[in-house]
């Protein structure tokens, strides 16, 4: 009951060629093939009767059966898994999503192999001269580049240094296919790496610069002395002067690059667990006070914003630098001095709930009062420009995002939320005087 019937027409994706001459083996190697393709495809979820039985033929296999006859088995599902990925990157993943993904989904056998995948595949388009930048700064980042030359064997090398683990490497490599053949479709953010490679490509869009560098580096040189210090006081006058700078350099770039027709972007930003939705919530509070629209993915653990580019990678730094200052206050005895529930899970989600309504309080203010000074030195012309770039977030936010729901948070912890908005009156969120020297 509920099973999918296998199409008449259904023939298997691989395509393996045994040599003649073999010595014969105990496993049909077609078969076996053509039961992963239809599992990775048919079933319902990874603990299906379908990835579990795949999963022991081929560690039997691979115990039963020499190297010269399973290499053709791996070298298809090496390609099976590159192409699930190519699939992924046609479907609006980058490579920074993948990776995230996998970290928070995947066991760390699964993870190596999710790399593997990642660097083998890449050697169809790394050497393009269309490669986007800011695709190929995404593997960089992740210290993953493509090997050499290609190598037809890497799987029956991957599953050969698991030799003690030989059941994991196989149960990774049909759940990976299994999970890559279901992933959803995402907004496009960049374009895939097939479309680099369509004749007569013309990449429209261009890296896109955003913070000035210097005043960049001046912000996370403040917010880094804000997450070290071990006095919350010192802590709140930090961070609050990195939100006044770039609020103020955010108002002055507006005005000098108010000509350029620039369009609004999209970032996806990945939560660790626990406490996604409290993690979710100080990032669109932080969004909200630099002009950007956040939505939760919260099946996938990540939220996706909409906003210009300066403005996005303001969200960035400020949120990472918040969420560092909210796990130290959360971890500081003094925080909530004999509060016998610091350590349960509701105190921590009520107090991550209360910091970031807090937080978001405190940066609206700060928002306001920036933009009341510039009104003064700037005239009225300010308001309209913010206005529409306000609109052009938001057309763009309901054009991606037509359909979406509302959720509230719980905090049911009352110590908890004493602490945490507490702690965001002493977090650090902005400065003045920098900016003139900028």
């Amino acid at each position: 009951m509920g099973k999918k019937k296998r199409k008449k027409d259904y023939k298997p994706k691989f395509n393996f060629h045994q040599q003649k001459g073999r010595a014969t083996t105990k496993v049909n190697i077609g078969r076996l093939a053509d039961l992963v393709d239809h599992a990775s495809i048919y079933s319902r979820d990874v603990d299906d009767i379908l990835i579990v039985e795949c999963i022991h033929r081929l560690e039997r296999a691979w115990l039963d059966t020499d190297k010269a006859a399973i290499r053709p088995l791996m070298f298809g599902l090496g390609k099976a898994l590159e192409e699930s990925l190519a699939y992924m990157w046609e479907r609006g993943w980058q490579p920074t999503d993948v990776i995230s993904w996998g970290k928070g989904k995947l066991s760390k056998v699964d993870q190596r192999l999710l790399t593997e995948v990642i660097s083998n595949q890449a050697l169809s388009y790394y050497s393009d001269n269309n490669i986007d930048p800011e695709w190929k700064d995404q593997l960089d980042t992740a210290h993953i580049s493509p090997p050499p030359s290609e190598t037809i064997d890497w799987l029956l090398n991957f599953v050969d240094t698991q030799a003690n683990e030989v059941a994991d490497a196989m149960k990774s490599i049909v759940e990976l296919l299994f999970l890559m053949r279901h992933s959803i479709k995402l907004e496009s953010v960049l374009d895939s790496p097939a479309t680099w490679q369509k004749p007569n490509y013309h990449r429209l869009s261009t890296r896109v610069n955003g913070v000035d560098p210097k005043v960049l580096s001046k912000v996370r040189a403040i917010l880094a002395q804000a997450e070290s210090t071990s006095f919350a006081e010192e802590a709140e006058t930090f961070t609050a002067k990195a939100q006044e700078l770039m609020a103020k350099y955010a108002i002055d770039h507006i005005k000098l690059k108010n000509d350029e027709k620039t369009k609004p972007r999209v970032k996806r930003i990945w939560f660790e667990s626990p406490y996604i939705e409290p993690k979710s919530y100080l990032l669109a509070q932080v969004a909200s006070a630099n002009r950007c629209l956040a939505l939760l993915y919260s099946s996938l653990g990540f939220s996706s914003l909409v906003g210009y580019a300066e403005d996005l990678e303001v969200v960035e730094i400020l949120y990472t630098s918040l969420l560092v200052q909210a796990n130290v206050a959360m971890n500081r005895p003094s925080t909530h001095p004999g509060n016998a529930g610091s350590r349960t899970t509701s105190f921590r989600r009520s107090f991550l709930v209360a910091y970031a309504a807090r937080i978001g309080e405190r940066l609206s203010t700060t928002e306001k009062q920036v933009i009341t000074e510039a009104e003064q030195k700037l005239g009225k012309s300010l308001l309209p420009v913010l206005s529409s770039r306000n609109e052009e977030v938001e057309a763009m936010f309901q054009a991606m995002f037509p359909t979406t729901t509302s959720f509230s948070i719980k905090s049911s912890h009352p110590g908890g939320r004493a602490a945490g908005r507490a702690a965001a009156n002493l977090a650090s969120i902005a400065v003045g005087e920098e900016l003139a020297s900028t």
